[in-house]
């Protein structure tokens, strides 16, 4: 239905998808194409992040100075560093943005990418949370849209619905890690897998 249609010009045509319900919306876009597959993530999620850790350990990578009590957001923030070439010398210290600064980041990165001939794509961004009652506060950016969900494990599974439901590239620079998701997740055959994807794979299915 979306195929090659730029997102903006999504957003344009179904202003209905900048509301907060827009996120059910093309979840309901999801499910006409993969109905057996909407809560597959809570199926599978909890054994892979519980082998994501494990091979991390095993790595001898260890993040942060400061422990994440969330399971879920520990194994989402390791997960880039299984892929590629990796020195860590000191535990990293937890750095929070201001909220107040993501509108010009978002700007800032939409500049850098015309540059390349490439457009921003759907990305979540974890933020400090100013409720009591929880650590941080998630986001997903759609364009100039914000969507705020409960948890980190919602992010990652609306993010993916969001690709597939309305045809979405997957982002260049992260592409490797959502095609991760696609196979371990969701159970789908990509169309193309890197061989650095396959090898994180392979490391991840001995645990």
């Amino acid at each position: 239905m979306y195929m090659n249609t730029p997102l903006h010009k999504i957003m344009e045509e179904f202003p209905c998808l900048k509301l907060k319900l827009g996120l059910e919306l093309i979840e309901t876009d999801f499910k006409k194409k993969h109905s057996d597959l909407m809560d597959i993530i809570y199926c599978k999620w909890k054994k892979l992040s519980k082998a994501i850790l494990a091979e991390t350990k095993e790595r001898r990578i260890e993040l942060y100075e400061t422990e994440i009590k969330d399971t879920t957001l520990n194994a989402l923030l390791a997960l880039p560093y299984l892929f590629g070439p990796l020195t860590i010398k000191k535990r990293l210290k937890r750095n929070y943005m201001d909220g107040n600064k993501l509108n010009p980041i978002i700007e800032d990165r939409k500049d850098k990418l015309e540059k390349f001939g490439l457009t921003i794509q759907p990305f979540a961004v974890i933020l400090p949370s100013n409720d009591s009652s929880s650590e941080f506060t998630y986001l997903i950016i759609v364009n100039d849209v914000q969507y705020r969900v409960d948890t980190g494990i919602r992010c990652l599974e609306l993010l993916f619905k969001l690709f597939h439901g309305i045809d979405l590239d997957y982002p260049s620079e992260s592409e490797h890690i959502w095609l991760f998701i696609e196979q371990t997740v969701f159970k789908m055959t990509p169309k193309n897998m890197s061989p650095v994807t396959s090898s994180v794979i392979a490391d991840i299915n001995y645990h």
